[in-house]
């Protein structure tokens, strides 16, 4: 198994390939001359090792010089490199390379172990806390309303303390509302209350006017029922509440962990993997594998959501024929979903999308032509706002520049939110999933700009925008 060292850009590093000869370090320029004799006797293989060893000791001369700045801060790192190359030959080159190779590996499985040592006495600690909040538990639960009462129906939780004396006092509560057949939770909020001896209780009523807006299906189920309801699956609703902290009647806190044991557990199995690779390893440079500006092109840039999106193009190919078609002029229209509404109008308040220095889509430029659109489909529990919504921008500017390939590469790395890209349009992934487009047509741009709250509807109007514009 191999691990990659990052392209260090150090003018040095490039110039060094070299085997009983050896690197002279009093200057850059012999350093060369003796790097060109020393390479003329290495095969492909050596070469290789070489270019391997210089990386890291690269890496050594970097750290050496950010540990102990008092001593090396009026050294470059080229300087610190050349004096542990002075006088070293091939062999020597190799041998320190994977002495450092293997002092790190070892210093790495090191912390790997303490890493893994401190994150289990927490998940114990976490354990025993989380069991001791546990004893406020539902003794009842139900949906009331009193008859003729033009108030919402509401969520009756009875929390009753089990038997714990050492724990009364204020208790603070998260209550999280799932929809059974939807497998997600659709609202959620705090309360509290005060719970003064072993055997008290504390009754808690929330309304449910919010989900009713979110939910035909609920408010039509509400408005027939009789009341109390006692049984919540006949109304698709699974609640669970969590306690977060109890602060008892001398003033102890008892808080729930922010980081709840599945984080604990994903966490310790995730630092396993590490350290069993980390203790595979030599430290030899056979272990390493370069990667260059090549290479890192063809990482894949968007690893984390690939098995997800292609899992979703897999199950839910996306059908084109009810698409509507919104005529920009006589040479050119566009297409939308049919169930997105669109409003030839510029949106309210600020609005500005800057693609280039000489590419911006701002709605308080008379040029722009801009259309509103937003998803109009009616969905349980789902907000307008968390529905799809955007612009289409058109801007005649001859002037105005945008390479998108460019864009696209300087983006395609793993460490970035690019979620996908194609050679017209990408998707970004910040608080919500963002979805662009970008046409030119003869000095005219066209931009199609999506914001949406998950992954799937994202992709499929992605797959579908490629070719929205339909040239007449």
């Amino acid at each position: 198994m191999k691990f990659l060292i990052t392209t260090i850009t150090l003018s040095l590093v490039f110039f060094l390939s070299g085997c009983g000869d050896t690197f002279s370090g009093s200057s850059e320029e012999a350093f060369k001359i003796s790097k060109d004799l020393i390479i003329r006797k290495l095969n492909e293989s050596e070469k290789n090792d070489l270019e391997k060893a210089m990386r890291v000791l690269a890496m050594r001369a970097m750290q050496e010089k950010w540990q102990d700045r008092k001593k090396s801060n009026k050294k470059s790192i080229n300087q610190i490199l050349l004096e542990t190359m002075d006088n070293k030959n091939y062999s020597d080159v190799i041998q320190i390379a994977e002495g450092y190779l293997k002092n790190e590996n070892e210093t790495e499985v090191e912390q790997l172990k303490d890493e893994i040592a401190q994150l289990q006495k927490e998940k114990i600690e976490a354990s025993k806390l989380i069991d001791k909040l546990k004893i406020i538990k539902i003794s009842d639960i139900m949906v009331i309303h009193a008859e003729g009462s033009k108030d919402s129906p509401k969520l009756q939780i009875t929390l009753t303390n089990t038997g714990n004396t050492d724990l009364v006092g204020k208790t603070h509560f998260k209550v999280e509302v799932n929809s059974i057949t939807q497998k997600k939770q659709v609202t959620s909020y705090n309360g509290k209350g005060t719970i003064v001896s072993s055997d008290d209780y504390y009754i808690h009523r929330h309304s449910l006017a919010y989900l009713m807006d979110l939910s035909r299906e609920l408010t039509a189920k509400l408005k027939k029922a009789s009341y109390p309801i006692t049984d919540l699956s006949g109304l698709d609703l699974d609640v669970k509440v969590t306690v977060i902290k109890i602060t008892t009647t001398d003033g102890q806190e008892y808080k729930h962990p922010r980081k709840g044991l599945d984080f604990h557990e994903s966490s310790i199995n995730e630092l396993k993997k590490k350290l069993k690779f980390k203790e595979s390893l030599e430290g030899k440079l056979s272990e390493l594998s370069i990667t260059d500006e090549k290479l890192l092109a063809n990482e894949k840039f968007n690893e984390h959501w690939t098995a997800e999106i292609e899992s979703i193009r897999t199950r839910t190919p996306r059908n084109t024929l009810n698409d509507q078609v919104v005529t920009i002029d006589n040479n050119l229209s566009f297409t939308l979903p049919s169930h997105y509404k669109f409003l030839k109008k510029k949106s309210p308040g600020i609005y500005s999308m800057t693609l280039s220095d000489s590419l911006t889509f701002d709605n308080q430029d008379k040029d722009l032509l801009q259309y509103q659109i937003q998803d109009s489909n009616y969905r349980e529990y789902v907000r307008d706002s968390d529905k799809a919504n955007g612009t289409f921008n058109i801007l005649k500017k001859p002037s105005a520049k945008f390479n998108i390939k460019k864009r696209l590469e300087e983006w395609k790395t793993p460490v970035n939110s690019l979620v996908e890209a194609d050679d017209s349009g990408y998707i970004i992934y910040r608080i919500k999933y963002e979805l662009t487009r970008y046409f030119e047509i003869n000095g005219t741009h066209y931009m199609y700009s999506m914001d949406f709250s998950n992954l799937e509807e994202c992709i499929l109007e992605f797959d579908r925008s490629k070719n929205m514009l339909i040239l007449k």
